[in-house]
């Protein structure tokens, strides 16, 4: 599989530099396909109680969290949530 990595400005040698990049436009986005349960994101926990663990996320994850605040808070356009418990 291979591995994108992007990264703001300025990019080290063989990242991608965003900025570089947000601007461009191209007639076609492709996207991945996934399923609900294919691997998205790898957030690593703080190691406060033993080294730091790589826990992995389902794709399933991004849309939950994508559409959560809006059904259960009844946010709308222009709301903004602040909160501060980490995202996994």
């Amino acid at each position: 599989m291979p591995v994108l990595k992007v990264v703001s400005s300025p990019a080290p040698p063989g990242w991608i530099d965003f900025d570089a990049v947000a601007g461009v436009s191209g007639g076609e986005v492709l996207v991945a396909g996934m399923k609900a349960d294919d691997p998205a994101l790898m957030y690593f926990t703080s190691g406060s109680s033993g080294p730091p663990k790589a826990v992995m996320h389902a794709a399933r994850g991004i849309y939950v969290r994508s559409c959560q605040p809006w059904r259960q808070l009844g946010m709308g356009p222009g709301d903004v949530i602040w909160t501060t418990s980490d995202t996994g």
